[in-house]
């Protein structure tokens, strides 16, 4: 009997291919994406279109301000090797707070699903973040 992450999964194959998902998995799967040390010093916050291409907007704290510049070839490069082609032209970084996850919010998500609600839950908490 398959089970219920193995069916959305294969629902949800086709929109793995789509611009639209991959954005939304660059948001939720940062850390994965850049790696810890990256992740921990930068947040990303939308992607937007400019002349040049798209554009990733980062927020990060006044010492990551001083550390963009070297650090953005490299976050740049992660970022379209997740992509699979050069689909990010630059980073925009600006400084704010970041947000971290909880203790118990990372918690929370490695629970295991056992009902089609907490499944559902669980998607919709995957796309809207």
């Amino acid at each position: 009997m398959a089970t219920l992450q193995y069916l959305i999964s294969r629902t949800l194959k086709p929109l793995r291919s789509q611009k639209a998902y991959k954005e939304a998995m660059l948001l939720h799967d940062w850390e994965t994406i850049v790696g810890v040390e990256f992740s921990k010093g930068f947040t990303p916050v939308e992607i937007y279109n400019h002349t040049t291409g798209k554009i990733l907007k980062l927020v990060t704290t006044s010492s990551g301000m001083a550390t963009a510049r070297y650090v953005e070839p490299i976050l740049l490069q992660r970022i379209n090797q997740f992509f699979g082609s050069p689909y990010i032209a630059g980073i925009k970084t600006t400084q704010g707070q970041i947000k971290r996850q909880s203790k118990k919010q990372q918690l929370e998500d490695d629970q295991p699903i056992s009902t089609l609600d907490e499944a559902l839950h669980a998607l919709g908490k995957h796309f809207n973040g």
